[in-house]
């Protein structure tokens, strides 16, 4: 088992990935998350950091076996939606449904709007107008991180799709 000091380290590591990936430095986000796994492979936070960069590099199959690891490893529930969303954008229909099934009850706007958007069983028009609005401001900010990538162009797309069932 690791360290006690090491925790400091890897969560470091973890919490630059993901300002990496945030600013849309794809390739340094996974460099430094990569290290992170090296020092402790089976860390959940370190398992969806890097799930989230796959996922924004486009790279679906990759992202839905590391939120799959995360998942197993004990990464909190809600992680869940993102393994959802990996699998629609891969085109994976009865899986996607299957997952949806599966989902916790979900408070972000974001996740709701998107949700209700590709789950043919919600109505995007039954979320409160709030919801519909921080949920766009979310879906809008990546298409804009990550506008060079596949995953921001299909969000793009589905982000349109999103607005006009508004």
């Amino acid at each position: 088992h690791i360290a006690e000091e090491e925790h400091p380290v890897i969560d470091t590591l973890v919490l630059l990935g993901n300002t990496y990936r945030n600013l849309g430095k794809l390739d340094a986000s996974r460099d430094i998350l990569g290290q992170a796994l090296e020092r402790r492979d089976d860390y959940h936070f370190a398992l969806y950091a890097y799930g989230k960069t796959a996922l924004a590099q486009g790279e679906y199959d990759t992202a839905i076996t590391y939120f799959q690891q995360a998942i197993e490893n004990g990464a909190p529930n809600v992680i869940a939606f993102d393994l959802v969303l990996a699998t629609y954008l891969l085109g994976d229909t009865a899986k996607t449904q299957q997952l949806i099934n599966e989902l916790p009850e979900l408070d972000e706007p974001h996740r709701q709007l998107f949700l209700a958007h590709i789950n043919p069983h919600d109505s995007v028009g039954s979320l409160d107008t709030t919801i519909h609005e921080a949920g766009l401001a979310f879906w809008e900010a990546e298409v804009e991180r990550f506008a060079h990538t596949p995953y921001g162009q299909a969000i793009a797309q589905e982000t349109e799709q999103m607005k006009k069932l508004l």
